[in-house]
């Protein structure tokens, strides 16, 4: 799993507009992961994808959830707080624990990570 932090949850976690128009990763960047064979990507924003943004080339505008989940079955992580792993903490487990809908294709999750000495 990669996880990004781009500090946005911090700096607007209770300003909601803020929140929500934060940053995203462009196309590019989920064919990179996708091309990295990683399981899932999570992320401290409330979407992976450059919020409005119409991607040229796939003509779509969350071309990420494409990408990522579509395409490569890859897992999305929306909404994390990670600031404490960010202060130093690069070796942990991560733990996610989705609720299970039948025909869904998201859920919201309890996610931990559990840090060792």
């Amino acid at each position: 799993m990669v996880l990004i932090r781009t500090g946005n949850s911090s700096r607007y976690w209770k300003d909601p507009e803020g929140y929500l128009s934060g940053p995203g990763m462009a196309a590019s960047a989920s064919y990179w992961l996708a091309g990295k064979g990683v399981v899932a990507e999570g992320a401290d924003i409330m979407v992976c994808d450059v919020i409005g943004a119409k991607d040229p080339d796939l003509e779509v505008i969350l071309p990420g959830h494409l990408i990522l989940l579509a395409r490569n079955g890859i897992y999305i992580v929306e909404n994390l707080k990670l600031e404490v792993l960010a202060a130093g903490q690069h070796r942990f487990s991560f733990f996610c624990t989705p609720l299970k809908f039948v025909g869904a294709t998201g859920s919201p999750v309890r996610s931990l990570a559990s840090v060792s000495g």
